[in-house]
């Protein structure tokens, strides 16, 4: 009876525990590939290169596993695997990593080269079946830092908590939603390690909430992963997106602006946009237009009536540098014109009897619907074939909605298999036939596909994802910064959102602007939200207007610099933004900050997601500068900042090297034929940059046609040297002549400036030095400098600067003000303007006004309160009603709680 109670005790603990992999019985070698056979399972573990090995998990009834509907690689063959088996063990190694594989029960672990361990499996939990659920369990260690998983806001760090994969559309939501429309089952570590998890079903990741374990469950009774070694998170995506595909090189012009709303509904608003935009000189490159283009959802045809000129449009539109973007979706509506052959032809998803799926009540129509089987290869192309009526010529490219798919029926039956079996998958192969069309259609133009869902794999097909219809108010701004950079450790690097919020909030100008000033620093730029809402940078006024025409500005300026990163995301899935741990991946302070990120290599951006103009930012290890006021932050930690609604908070790294370009109303509007180089010299720093460039639209970089540029810079005591190399490499259109503006920030002034060995002569304002060939310019505000040096030659030489005698100016503000104080302006004299700084040991209302010397007011430079810290004001000798005051002397004096102090100050003439 003992013996009895006990088996009994055992079958129960199996049925609600599940069922594990346990004893060995035996093992199979194919070259790099070993197959380890238990009593109720096969193993197989592959090498796939030294430093990437996949897992499957097959029940032993089983002798089929599906193939990766994801994973595109080929494991590679130059490289070695040593084998050993021990009685209770076998082992492998390559030149980078070591697993060991322990035969009772079996259990995997992998160190590193040195014998450090990675990744282990749960001792007593392993691999198992719960139910129709296959899951393995890892051990979590403490002080793992986890990101990964697509969009997951809910938090950046995905530490202590359970995440779905199934795609899925929130709509207008305010704070992070549990599981949103683009799923990835890999995560990113500070451990060394990455994990794919391979299944495109209905799956769950736990990251150590509520346990010791890192636990991930799929429906389905097989389960694969590919384990990846990487020192870093660089190399963890590097290897990952070489398994999965990396992001093809986006058009140029999809880096600048983008204007969007639900909806342009006609020609004539499409129009009066586009005019509006050129009009007030607000760069523009590309116009996005909603569903209303066709009478019905799945017309794939103008409207007649609503754009009676749509080709014309579209032409005159390309004629002033403005891109046409129109949407699609895969739901065809009753009284859509391709319906019927859709619905007799078999092309849609069907129901258990084979006979299509119809949805009723669809919200296009309050009609029936069908949803196009994109798993059909036949239907997919038959779905393309109707592109090239309503595309033309010009159309630049495609918007694709509503792919999650947004209404999708467990019951719902497709070519490729169930509902489930489809569903995170649908978008992928949309996009797939999206890029394969305009392969075939247009070879040798880049693809764009703005989209809104997706799975493991889609950034190969030229995507563009967006956060979904997120609510118009603070809440919905504020977990963008986490959604974002969780994708872009996805291998999802274009991830942005609906700059301004789409719909259902508050939306106004203070909240539209700083999601605009995001927006600058957003893989693509683009604002986008239902028409009763404004839209463009107008919407909210003419000082909001100001602002974000500013925002829009500064993201067309920095596009060398925006560009040369972009290629890394091509070549080695490296994204632009990352997050504030990248390159301090044991600070754990910096786990889940999520106050700013990387954009690139040498930028932070910390933009300002909620309400005031306050921001509480991290600075990692290194020197950093305020982009906008060259003031220095020479120690890492945290800081209060101010930053108006003029501008988001933006750091450069000492030493680097950032080039930009002249502002203009489009990419493309004139020749890459000037760069404007902004460096930041340190002593004793020595720091590169590797200028790309390519022509911005075809595929011809991917055969060898760009161009390379290395910049270097180095401070040495003295002397700051700056070396222009020459432009290698050929691409159509690549400029035979170049000027280089090169601006010094920090250096106040040097005793010689020598151009490719030469003296160079000085000019007295940035327009005159503009004008000249060679030349520099010197520029003091306050108490920070820039120099300028010009220089314009021809793009097969190099060039050198040398400033001797060099006098730095930036400061450094790394500790907190502690008192109040007025400085003298300086320049004094001056003319035409000056510059007056202070300092306030707290938040107060300050009043700081000039008076002429009868004591009257001559105008009011600040009247508001302000932030805690150091403040500048520039003054431009205009009285309060705009008029140029006389020369002589004034007095400015300032009033801050219980603080006034007043200085004189003299402008000449």
């Amino acid at each position: 009876m003992k013996r009895l109670f006990t088996l009994v005790t055992i079958l129960l603990q199996f049925v609600v525990l599940g069922q594990s992999i346990e004893q060995f019985t035996g093992l199979e070698v194919n070259g790099k590939q070993y197959t380890i056979l238990t009593a109720n399972y096969t193993l197989k573990v592959e090498f796939y290169s030294p430093s990437v090995v996949k897992c499957e998990f097959i029940p032993f009834e089983s002798t089929v596993f599906d193939s990766s509907r994801v994973v595109i690689a080929n494991p590679i063959e130059n490289f070695s695997v040593s084998f050993n088996e021990a009685a209770d063990r076998l082992f492998f190694e390559t030149d980078s990593i070591k697993v060991q594989i322990m035969k009772y029960p079996v259990r995997l672990t992998y160190f590193d080269a040195a014998g450090n361990t990675l990744l282990e499996e749960d001792e007593s939990l392993g691999h198992r079946i719960e139910g129709n659920t296959a899951a393995i369990y890892y051990e979590y260690q403490n002080g793992t830092c986890v990101y990964g998983s697509g969009e997951t806001g809910t938090s950046l760090d995905l530490s202590g908590g359970t995440y779905s994969f199934y795609n899925t559309q929130a709509y207008g939501y305010h704070g992070a939603p549990g599981v949103m429309a683009v799923n990835v089952p890999f995560i990113t570590t500070n451990k060394g390690f990455g994990v794919y998890f391979d299944s495109h079903l209905p799956s769950e990741l736990n990251v150590g909430d509520n346990s010791s374990n890192i636990r991930f469950g799929t429906e389905r009774e097989h389960l694969r992963y590919y384990f990846i070694y990487g020192s870093d998170y660089a190399s963890q995506l590097e290897k990952y997106t070489w398994l999965t595909g990396r992001q093809p090189m986006p058009p140029k012009w999809a880096l600048g602006y983008i204007q969007s709303r639900y909806g342009y509904r006609t020609e004539s608003e499409a129009r009066s946009m586009v005019s509006t935009m050129r009009s007030k000189n607000i760069p523009l490159d590309v116009i996005v237009l909603d569903w209303n283009w066709q009478n019905e959802m799945g017309d794939l045809d103008w409207s007649a009536s609503a754009f009676p000129t749509p080709f014309n449009m579209m032409q005159d539109f390309m004629d002033t540098g403005v891109k046409t973007v129109a949407i699609t979706e895969p739901y065809v509506t009753q009284y859509a014109d391709k319906y019927n052959t859709a619905y007799n032809n078999g092309y849609f998803a069907s129901n258990e009897d084979g006979e299509p799926y119809m949805l009723g009540g669809w919200w296009s129509c309050n009609c029936d619907a069908g949803l196009i089987d994109m798993t059909n290869p036949e239907v997919a192309l038959w779905w393309w074939d109707q592109h090239s009526t309503f595309m033309g010529g010009v159309m630049a490219g495609l918007w694709t909605d509503l792919g999650e798919p947004e209404r999708h029926p467990s019951d719902m039956i497709h070519y490729g298999g169930s509902a489930d079996e489809v569903h995170n998958l649908f978008n992928n192969y949309w996009a797939e036939t999206i890029f394969n069309g305009l392969a075939s259609d247009r070879p040798n133009e880049r693809v764009f596909n703005l989209t809104r869902a997706g799975f493991a794999g889609i950034q190969r097909f030229g995507v563009f994802t967006w956060s979904g219809d997120v609510g118009a108010d603070w809440s919905g701004l504020e977990p963008q910064i986490a959604i974002m950079l969780n994708c872009a450790m996805s291998g999802i690097a274009f991830e942005h959102s609906d700059l301004g919020g789409f719909c259902c909030g508050n939306p106004n100008g203070n909240l539209h602007t700083r999601w605009m000033q995001m927006g600058t620093f957003s893989p693509i730029m683009r604002a986008h939200g239902v028409d009763s809402d404004p839209q463009e940078p107008w919407g909210y006024g003419s000082s909001y207007e100001r602002f974000c025409k500013k925002a829009i500005e500064l993201r067309y300026s920095l596009l060398p610099y925006n560009y040369t990163m972009i290629r890394k995301t091509c070549d080695k899935g490296i994204p632009i933004t990352r997050p504030l741990s990248w390159e301090v991946p044991d600070n754990t302070s910096l786990f889940n900050n999520q106050s700013g990120y990387f954009w690139g290599d040498d930028m932070l951006v910390f933009p300002i997601v909620a309400t005031g103009n306050s921001k509480n930012i991290t600075l990692p290890s290194g020197g950093w500068i305020n982009y906008h006021t060259n003031q220095k932050y020479g120690a890492a930690g945290n800081y209060t900042v101010s930053s108006d609604m003029n501008q988001i908070p933006v750091y450069i790294r000492e030493g680097a090297i950032i080039p930009t370009a002249p502002v203009r109303n489009y990419i493309g509007e004139t020749p890459d034929d000037t760069v404007i180089v902004k460096c930041y010299p340190a002593n004793g720093l020595n720091k590169d940059f590797v200028l790309y460039e390519d022509d911005g639209t075809s595929n011809s970089y991917t055969i060898g046609e760009y161009s390379e540029t290395l910049l270097s810079l180095l401070m040495a005591d003295s002397a700051v040297i700056f070396d222009i190399g020459n432009m290698s490499g050929e691409y159509a259109n690549k400029p035979s002549e170049r000027t280089w503006l090169v601006e010094f920030n920090g250096i106040h002034n040097a005793e010689r400036v020598v151009v490719n060995n030469n003296d160079a002569a000085q000019y007295y304002s940035l327009p005159e030095l503009r004008n000249a060939e060679v030349g520099y310019y010197r520029e003091i505000s306050g108490s920070i400098g820039k120099m300028y040096v010009q220089v314009s030659s021809s793009t097969a030489r190099s060039n050198n600067i040398v400033l001797k005698d060099a006098s730095t100016g930036i400061e450094d503000r790394g500790v907190a003000v502690e008192q109040f104080s007025l400085a003298q302006n300086y320049p004094n004299p001056f003319n035409p303007e000056t510059t007056i700084r202070f300092n306030l040991p707290q938040s107060e209302t300050v009043s700081l006004k000039v008076y002429n010397t009868l004591g009257e007011l001559v105008t009011t430079l600040i009247n508001k309160e302000v932030e805690s810290g150091e403040h500048t004001v520039k003054w431009n000798g205009l009285d309060k009603h705009g008029n140029k005051v006389a020369s002589g002397m004034y007095i400015y004096r300032i009033s801050a709680g219980e603080y006034e102090f007043a200085r004189k100050m003299i402008m000449l003439k």
